[in-house]
């Protein structure tokens, strides 16, 4: 029988757990963003700078990028690791990623966002949590809506990908992006909706404890 895992325990391959929930910079993270500050000053120098100092840059940065790679392939290792001894772990993971633009940096980041859906279970506070639900938000006579100062802005910048990802797939949100746009709905306005969707149909596929179904689509689509 499984023993549910703390929270910590579940994000300790993932999270450096000396900092707040919604501020711990994850470690599957900063090995990326530590491989870009390298690589981008390199690359723009060879595009539109010296390509001799680029080289020069390049060369002594080498020994760094080939320890961030090993970096993020052991973190990518630890994690496969943890994800395959958790019965528990695994069975959310298979469900979560079973929706179309949804992989295993989302499915890691909702499982420990929610502690494996103990902490937040509802669709609505998940979306507030990740700054996918809109407020509405007034300066003057200015109404509009925009996202929580406080929201996990991780979150959503994955799921905004994830929604680009699935637009550039065969299937019915790539329908839905395209017959919004076509309307005249503003771009970001659709990607938004997309990525509560998204949200949407991972909540439903871990509540019904089922893989997600091109036909469960009907149910989930609204226009």
């Amino acid at each position: 029988m499984h023993s549910p895992i703390p929270l910590l325990r579940t994000a300790k391959a993932c999270c450096a757990c000396t900092f707040p929930p919604t501020h711990r910079p994850s470690l599957r993270e900063r090995s990326p963003n530590t491989l870009s500050r390298l690589k981008k000053p390199i690359k723009e120098l060879k595009s539109h700078g010296n390509p001799r100092i680029a080289k020069l840059i390049e060369d002594s940065s080498q020994g760094a990028i080939e320890g961030a790679l090993k970096d993020l392939a052991a973190i990518e290792a630890r994690i496969d690791e943890l994800f395959s001894d958790d019965t528990e772990l695994s069975r959310l993971y298979q469900l979560i990623t079973s929706v179309d633009g949804v992989g295993k940096c989302i499915a890691v980041q909702v499982i420990v966002d929610t502690n494996e859906f103990k902490n937040i279970k509802e669709v609505k506070e998940y979306a507030c949590y990740s700054g996918v639900a809109p407020f509405e938000h007034s300066s003057g006579s200015s109404v509009g809506s925009r996202s929580r100062d406080r929201a996990n802005k991780g979150s959503k910048t994955i799921f905004h990908l994830a929604a680009i990802c699935a637009i550039r797939m065969a299937g019915d949100l790539k329908a839905y992006y395209e017959r919004k746009v076509a309307e005249g709905k503003h771009k970001m306005s659709v990607m938004s909706s997309m990525r509560h969707k998204l949200i949407l149909r991972v909540f439903a596929c871990v509540r019904d404890n089922r893989v997600y179904q091109k036909i469960m689509s009907m149910l989930l689509h609204k226009p």
